[in-house]
């Protein structure tokens, strides 16, 4: 029940920007290389690749808020170790023009599996816009939890797609 309501959450807040003017609202899907690193007397640092998308919605011309879905897939070992990560952060774009958004952003995250963890995420990124509606975009994101009692961090480098 639990997952049904997550992917409900989900489908509607990535929906839900649909009577939004295209300026103020994005859309984005991305594949992300990365890593999760254990803290502590268990730490090491192991190989992963993520993949999710999300929504941002512009409240001013420099600042928005969005909500992001992932799944983060270790690269050796079961697939059943596949971690699910929803985020919602606030994006300060740096500066816009017409091809080139420089962000930053920072909020909340909860990882789930067969258990939850609260955390943060922050990183930095840019929006290259080589049509009027389709773009490119890259970006580095750190998550931060306390995943069974052992802090950890699930980073990624992300490449992807954005729409707006």
């Amino acid at each position: 029940m639990k997952m049904k309501l997550k992917l409900a959450l989900f489908s509607f807040l990535l929906f839900c920007c649909s009577g939004v003017s295209a300026q103020n609202a994005r859309g984005y899907i991305f594949f992300a290389p990365g890593g999760e690193t254990a803290l502590g007397s268990k730490g090491g640092t192991t190989s992963a690749y993520g993949a999710g998308g999300g929504v941002e919605l512009l409240l001013t011309p420099h600042f928005g808020v969005g909500a992001e879905a992932s799944a983060v897939v270790p690269a050796q070992g079961p697939a059943s170790n596949t971690l699910g990560i929803f985020s919602v952060s606030s994006y300060g774009h740096l500066w816009r023009d017409r091809s080139f958004d420089p962000y930053i952003l920072g909020g909340y995250s909860v990882a789930f599996r067969d258990f939850s963890g609260n955390g943060g995420n922050f990183g930095l990124g840019t929006n290259y816009w080589f049509h009027e509606n389709v773009g490119l975009v890259l970006e580095g994101r750190d998550h931060y939890f306390k995943l069974q009692g052992i802090p950890a961090h699930v980073w990624e480098f992300r490449i992807g797609l954005t729409f707006r």
